[in-house]
């Protein structure tokens, strides 16, 4: 999870809002605001931190980007037009070896988070095991990744483990052996933080980041 930097709100937004008795749910078709969140995190869902994109999901046959309130509409209906309650996530349902599995706002809900990809504080709540998994030293985060959001599912393990390997390979290629410098993680941990266009004029973080950050950061610190 990273910490989101929220943007200007979508001017068509702002036009709605001034319709009287506005929902959400007469929000036109929502592509500038999906757009903006695509935009604002760097192509990476608010929750899990996987790939999202203005791509149609041709499988499920919307845009690999939902629009998530991070306060529920059924909990907090005066913040359903709020744009700075809105996360761009991904579609939360993912395939494990053939079977559908739910995560993020899907398996969520309407239910409560301690953790907050909006706050400041959010990343130094996290821990990312060697196993992929993700961890915090606060119980009730630690229950908003296993049991509300899902994170810690064997695919999301697997993607973030071989994000980790990946980390490693690159290191021990880039420096010829284990025995890496500062300079070396220092310059790692800047590909990690780069991002790249790859669509349109949306300027994309790598999946996973935060894992190689992560990691990278603990071993310049021991150093």
């Amino acid at each position: 999870m990273k910490h989101i930097i929220k943007g200007n709100t979508p001017q068509s937004l702002l036009d709605y809002k001034r319709t009287p008795n506005a929902t959400y749910n007469g929000f036109g078709s929502k592509e500038d605001v999906r757009i903006a969140l695509i935009k604002e995190q760097k192509g990476l869902c608010a929750y899990c931190n996987g790939r999202i994109s203005n791509v149609r999901n041709k499988e499920l046959g919307k845009p690999k980007t939902g629009i998530e309130h991070y306060k529920s509409q059924e909990k907090h209906p005066h913040l359903q037009l709020e744009y700075g309650n809105m996360l761009g996530v991904c579609n939360g349902v993912s395939k494990d070896y053939n079977e559908a599995v739910q995560h993020c706002d899907t398996s969520r809900g309407s239910r409560e988070l301690t953790i907050d990809p909006l706050s400041i504080s959010c990343e130094k709540s996290i821990i990312y095991g060697s196993d992929g998994k993700i961890k915090s030293t606060n119980p009730d985060i630690q229950s908003d990744f296993d049991d509300i959001l899902k994170l810690n599912i064997s695919l999301l393990k697997r993607e973030r483990k071989g994000i980790l390997d990946l980390v490693i390979k690159r290191l021990t290629r880039n420096t010829n052996d284990k025995n890496w410098t500062k300079t070396a993680i220092q310059k790692e941990i800047n590909f990690w933080k780069q991002d790249e266009k790859i669509e349109d004029d949306v300027f994309y973080l790598k999946p996973y980041c935060q894992v190689a950050i992560h990691y990278l950061n603990n071993k310049l610190r021991r150093l």
